[in-house]
């Protein structure tokens, strides 16, 4: 006799953002802008896409090394850059070697980072970014400040709270 061990199916918030964003991924229009976020904790670049979901492409790597590489064989339309990277190089040195390449001198590059004392917003500025992320963001801030630098072609929606809680709460609100 074989007994089966039937357990109900847990899964996690990252689980179900992570899910939600492939199925918008699908539907997002080709004609839509093309984002590389760079970030290298993996729940953040996920909170990222799942709140830029419906209005742009997106593609996430973890690294200064794969963001240079990804965006030499891909034109991307804007970066979302975190500045602290677990890598070699940090988010600056992505931005001084992007800046440098004809392709993306005047591409928006946003600085999306924990540095948020006095001050950090205007000396990310002031190195040559677009404009500037505080960790932790609402999906609302987010979508705005994206929005100011990348136009998208179709209308951002006003927040819908019971599903951009998660945003900034890491889980779903009961």
């Amino acid at each position: 006799m074989t007994l089966h061990n039937h357990q109900p199916t847990t899964h996690s918030t990252t689980d179900i953002l992570t899910q939600h964003i492939k199925t918008a991924k699908r539907h997002v229009p080709a004609h839509q802008p093309r984002l590389l976020i760079v970030e290298d904790h993996a729940e953040t670049a996920i909170l990222i896409e799942y709140a830029l979901r419906r209005w742009y492409r997106t593609d996430v790597v973890p690294t200064a090394e794969a963001a240079l590489q990804k965006a030499a064989t891909t034109r991307y339309d804007g970066f979302l850059i975190d500045i602290t990277l677990r890598s070699k190089r940090n988010g600056l040195n992505v931005l001084e070697v992007l800046r440098a390449r004809p392709t993306y001198r005047r591409t928006p590059m946003l600085a999306v980072t924990a540095h948020a004392l006095p001050g950090d917003r205007g000396r990310f500025l002031d190195a040559g970014f677009d404009d500037y992320v505080a960790k932790p963001f609402t999906a609302d801030a987010l979508r705005a400040t994206v929005r100011r630098q990348i136009p998208t072609h179709q209308p951002i929606p006003a927040s819908r709270p019971d599903r951009d809680a998660v945003l900034a709460t890491g889980r779903a609100e009961s």
